[in-house]
């Protein structure tokens, strides 16, 4: 191991480093960690040749060793400062991009909470008026003079450019639900409508009130336009 090397591993155990720098460094020692091995194995064998200085050679053997084992040592410190330092930039990136996406949802958030009723309303306006005008459309054409063929279409058929509703292509206006902005759990839109039972029941009621010999008469015509404007 050279100096420099030995130098700049103690320096990024020391100091403040990036994994970055701590990766490079461990990919060199695991260069060097070989050398070092067959460098002990070397001075092992001249260690124990009778015509070698046994001084020398011990010494040669002890400065390999003590290189290979400094190695090894290094090369686990560094991999544990590598984690640790991952660990640490992984935690900033994560509280960066949770402050990002906080942020980020806020300002969606906000814009939720300023277009959803505002739309809400708008679309109730526009599907009463489309309701209104789908009546007049079924007025003009069941009343059209006889021999004329001109009929219209309806305003969800005109806006999607459509001849017919189908399965495969289903109304848009007439299956949407929009919850209430503020009690989630009932619609804004369709409104809700008063059960034929009732409608029945109050037709029924009011033929009551008008007793005479047509009453009965009175009751069914007064139940037919109760029926026909519910549907």
């Amino acid at each position: 191991m050279t100096q420099d090397l030995d130098k700049r591993i103690g320096v990024a155990l020391t100091t403040a480093s990036v994994s970055a720098d701590i990766a490079a460094l461990i990919a060199e020692v695991e260069v060097a960690l070989p050398t070092a091995v067959k460098a002990v194995e070397r001075e092992c064998i001249k260690a124990y040749d009778p015509t070698v200085d046994a001084k020398k050679a011990r010494q040669a053997l002890a400065d390999a060793e003590f290189v290979r084992d400094r190695l090894q040592a290094a090369l686990a410190a560094l991999q544990a400062r590598l984690q640790e330092l991952q660990a640490q930039e992984y935690s900033e990136r994560w509280h960066r991009e949770y402050a990002e996406v906080e942020a980020d949802c806020h300002e969606v958030a906000m814009k939720l909470r300023e277009v959803y009723p505002t739309a809400v309303s708008e679309l109730i306006d526009l599907f009463t008026r489309q309701k209104a005008c789908d009546a007049k459309v079924g007025r003009i054409n069941g009343s059209a003079p006889a021999g004329v063929k001109l009929r219209l279409r309806e305003v969800e058929l005109v806006a999607r450019n459509l001849e017919g509703l189908t399965r495969d292509t289903p109304s848009i206006t007439k299956e949407l639900r929009l919850p209430d902005w503020k009690e989630s759990d009932k619609l804004a839109w369709p409104p809700r409508q008063t059960p034929l039972g009732v409608l029945v029941a109050q037709g029924m009621g009011a033929a009551v009130d008008h007793p005479g010999d047509n009453r009965w008469q009175q009751r069914d015509e007064r139940l037919r336009k109760l029926q026909s404007k519910r549907q």
